[in-house]
């Protein structure tokens, strides 16, 4: 497959899955398996980077909110407890990645890990429709240790961040907009300063520029296109229904590695 059409086809998957409940990282790593794409850690770094710039867009308005109540310090503002809860939320995250830096990285090339993590994330979007709670309340603190935890889970290909810092947030009672915006917020920090860590560590002579720009151009507009479907799903009441593809995939995934097709 020529390299051009192997930059589009992962700049597709990555802006249509990052914000989707489904696992970007999984699907990547799906992809690269199958068709035995070798792109290089710099190139998925850039996607990532890329379908982030998505959300500081989406939300820059609250972005610029919270900076500038907790500048005012304003820390009783909802949106500056929001923004607090944000750095607090990433600290768990940092030390999950931190620590299983290794197991995460290995877990790219083993497709009965991702399968099973599909899976997984399946299941956190069932139980969100089924056990979550009618009372909303208020992000507080421990709200944002757990959904940091959740987050940091997350770094597992096939283990999808929005669905499951979604979901926690819905099985802990927060109201499903609250969720959506607290979610992808939190991302931003952690995209960031996982990119940066990753970027640091390889060569950049290791990239094809233009090639790999032609990848994020097409991240960005397939994302931005992404969690905007993903909105109208929630407003729905629909976010779940993604289980059965999680599902599907972690299935089929699971069968071709145990038959050894993967």
């Amino acid at each position: 497959m020529p390299i051009l059409i192997e930059a589009i086809l992962l700049g597709i998957i990555q802006g249509l899955t990052e914000w989707l409940p489904v696992s970007s990282s999984g699907h990547l790593a799906i992809i690269q398996l199958l068709l035995g794409i070798k792109t290089g850690l710099l190139f998925d770094i850039l996607l990532h980077v890329g379908t982030l710039s998505v959300i500081i867009v989406r939300f820059r308005d609250d972005i610029l909110q919270t900076t500038h109540e907790i500048v005012k310090g304003n820390i009783d503002n909802e949106a500056a407890r929001r923004g607090i809860f944000v750095l607090s939320g990433c600290i768990p995250t940092a030390l999950i990645g931190f620590a299983f830096y290794e197991p995460f990285r290995a877990s790219f090339e083993n497709p009965l890990v991702i399968g099973t993590a599909f899976a997984t994330s399946g299941l956190a979007l069932h139980l969100s429709q089924n056990l979550g709670t009618n009372e909303k309340r208020r992000l507080e603190f421990s709200d944002s240790v757990l959904l940091g935890i959740a987050q940091g889970v997350s770094i597992v290909p096939g283990i999808s961040r929005s669905g499951l810092t979604i979901s926690t947030a819905i099985l802990i009672g927060l109201d499903k907009e609250e969720a959506f915006r607290y979610s992808f917020l939190l991302s931003i920090p952690a995209v960031l300063g996982a990119s940066f860590f990753e970027a640091a560590r390889q060569p950049l002579t290791q990239i094809d520029w233009n090639v790999s720009l032609v990848g994020l151009l097409t991240a960005i507009i397939v994302g931005y296109a992404s969690i905007s479907l993903l909105w109208r799903f929630m407003q729905r009441n629909q976010f779940h229904y993604f289980k059965y593809y999680c599902w599907s995939v972690g299935c089929i995934t699971a069968i071709l590695s145990i038959i050894g097709l993967t």
